[in-house]
This record gives structure tokens, C-alpha cells and sequence, in this order.
């Protein structure tokens, strides 16, 4: 008997704390204020806006070969795959 009410009382419990945190999340509240980003141009004329001028890319949009193994690989002739 004093099991059966432990088992309700902790049921019990679970559905105020479900109706509770439904209760926090799912209630519109207050609106939330939009936030606007910075409206900074880089222009010549601001001191950003000169250091991007004279920067310069040294990749020029070329990016180096990553993979070490490409040109290191000892077996890449000597084995052939069957399943390929």
C-alpha cells in the first residue's frame, strides 16, 4: 500500500513539473527587442577601411594541397584493388 502511493505521489509530481516547464516555454511572454547590426561601412576615408585597401592576399585565391599523403603514398602502383 505504501508503495502504490509513492508510485502516485511521484506521478503526481512529474505532471505539475511537466505542466509547470510547459507553462515557462510555451507562454508568449514580453516581445523580445530585435537587435540591429552595426551599419559600419569601410570606406577609404576610415582608418579600416585603409588597411583593407593595402592588404594584400598572399594565397591569391589559390589554396596549397592539404593532403600530405597525395604524393608520399609508397604502394600507390604497386596494388590494385580488385572491387574497383
Amino acid at each position: 500500500m505504501n508503495k502504490q502511493k509513492a508510485i502516485i505521489l511521484v506521478v503526481a509530481l512529474a505532471i505539475i513539473v511537466v505542466a509547470l516547464l510547459s507553462l515557462l516555454f510555451f507562454v508568449p511572454g514580453r516581445p523580445v527587442p530585435q537587435i540591429q547590426g552595426p551599419s559600419v561601412s569601410a570606406t577609404p576615408e576610415s582608418l579600416g577601411g585603409q588597411i583593407y585597401e593595402q592588404a594584400n592576399n598572399p594565397l591569391q585565391d589559390a589554396l596549397p594541397d592539404a593532403n600530405p599523403l597525395q604524393n608520399s603514398n609508397p604502394i600507390q602502383g604497386i596494388y590494385q584493388n580488385p572491387f574497383e
